[in-house]
């Protein structure tokens, strides 16, 4: 069996590589930090730095906090969040994200310039929360692009301007037909072709902001994170090269959860199997394949990956093997390295 290891664009993302490293300097010379929230959607990385002093708290936890260090996420946080971290003196280390820091601020002056707002993502997810405090949580969140769940597009008003935005990390072809769509819906009846939104960069706010020139009615920005959504076309041709994929990903992770679909169609006759970490295998039996692949995706980091590509008989033991050697990828991953193939 030849296995491949995916080098090129596996691992976390750079938002939440920069959140962990300020976590592990800030446990460091503190000696403890509270996080709001997981700090990634990743079980296993959120156990390693708990076990160095981290504290996760959820939103109670959180408001019942005093005099205290918190970490805020690359997710990002609402208003609200900064406003209680004030009246209760937190000191809060901020580890948003650039990308939706950016975003944030989008969505605070389309809000301003009186533009409903459409978030293409999902409701519970911590980047939209924080993302729909920018505008006093009035953004209508649509998750399925074809328009068909009637209560995300219930709030909807075709007589308000409007600006369609993004989630970070959805997929760029789901927000592409979320747009067309909104162009029908949003479309005065009996007026033929549906007029097109326009594309908007942040100059044409600002612009709209000083009066220097208005923006039409409805528009749309972009907010995709590319570092991300570049990853799908690798991950496609990736796995057309293989005959068995084990993606490895937090269970908790919506990335994880959109790139392992990108997986599915490429391997129709392959024994394509998801880990997701502290549960069971989606798929059973030994695998059989002569070339088989490991990918991890965005908040899983790489050295599973690496630890796993050194043991391929581990790709037959059970699940409780395989997580145990898992569980202590940070100390083995130094050991072990990053083998790009083996043939056994």
């Amino acid at each position: 069996m030849k296995v491949n290891l995916d080098r090129t664009s596996s691992g976390f993302c750079i938002g939440v590589q920069g959140t962990i490293f300020v976590a592990e300097e800030k446990l460091q010379s503190e000696g403890g930090l509270y996080s709001f929230g997981d700090v990634v959607h990743n079980e296993v990385e959120v156990k390693r730095l708990e076990a160095l002093g981290l504290v996760t708290v959820d939103e109670e936890g959180f408001k019942k906090l005093k005099n205290a260090q918190v970490l805020i996420r690359a997710h990002g946080e609402p208003p609200s969040t900064y406003r209680i971290a004030r009246e209760n003196n937190l000191a809060i280390t901020d580890t948003t994200c650039p990308v939706v820091s950016r975003l944030q601020r989008t969505t605070r002056m389309l809000y301003k310039l009186g533009y409903q707002i459409i978030i293409y993502g999902k409701h519970t997810h911590p980047e939209v929360i924080g993302i729909n405090g920018q505008c006093d949580n009035n953004a209508v969140i649509i998750k399925h692009p074809d328009l068909s769940d009637p209560e995300e597009i219930r709030a909807l008003d075709p007589a308000k301007k409007t600006a369609l935005i993004s989630q970070t990390t959805m997929d760029i072809p789901g927000f592409y037909e979320l747009k067309e769509n909104l162009e029908r819906y949003f479309a005065p009846a009996g007026s033929g072709k549906p007029a097109p939104w326009m594309a908007i960069r942040d100059i044409d706010i600002t612009a709209d902001m000083t009066s220097v020139l208005p923006m039409p009615q409805h528009v749309f920005k972009d907010t995709i994170c590319r570092q991300v959504s570049s990853r799908n076309q690798k991950l496609h041709d990736f796995s057309l090269a293989n005959d068995t994929i084990i993606f490895v990903a937090g269970k908790k992770s919506s990335n994880g959860q959109v790139l392992f679909n990108i997986c599915k169609p490429q391997t129709p006759t392959a024994s394509l199997l998801k880990i997701l970490m502290n549960s069971r295998i989606h798929g059973s039996g030994t695998v059989k394949a002569r070339r088989l692949t490991m990918s991890a995706y965005a908040v899983q980091p790489q050295h599973p990956c690496g630890f796993l590509k050194k043991w391929p008989a581990l790709l037959n033991r059970t699940l409780d093997k395989l997580h145990e050697f898992t569980l202590s990828y940070h100390k083995r991953a130094t050991r072990y390295g990053f083998a790009r193939s083996i043939d056994s």
